[in-house]
């Protein structure tokens, strides 16, 4: 199981947490413990800049945007691109 734990709430630094229904997810086989860890820090930290500071809404609803999304071959980046590309967005991106 993958999940996103709340800071608020309390924290995964121990041999046992809670979370909600709706931020788990299973873990796909092939996919090793360690390398789960890591989808909700890149994934989410991608969601909120996409709809909080630049505003975009993954359904396609919002207006059209230009995107410029530098290291897009990194962790971060590439969620973003993918992310992106469900609302109305031309996205150019950067990777060095």
């Amino acid at each position: 199981v993958v999940a996103m734990l709340s800071h608020v709430d309390g924290g995964g630094f121990a041999e046992y947490a809670v979370a909600k229904e709706s931020l788990t997810v299973a873990r796909p086989p092939k996919v090793l413990a360690a390398e789960g860890a890591g989808l909700p820090v890149a994934g989410l930290t991608a969601l909120q800049a996409l709809t909080q500071p630049a505003g975009v809404k993954l359904d396609g609803t919002g207006p059209e945007k230009n995107l410029l999304i530098t290291a897009a071959s990194g962790g971060v980046g590439h969620y973003a691109v993918q992310l992106a590309k469900l609302g109305k967005t031309h996205v150019t991106a950067t990777c060095g």
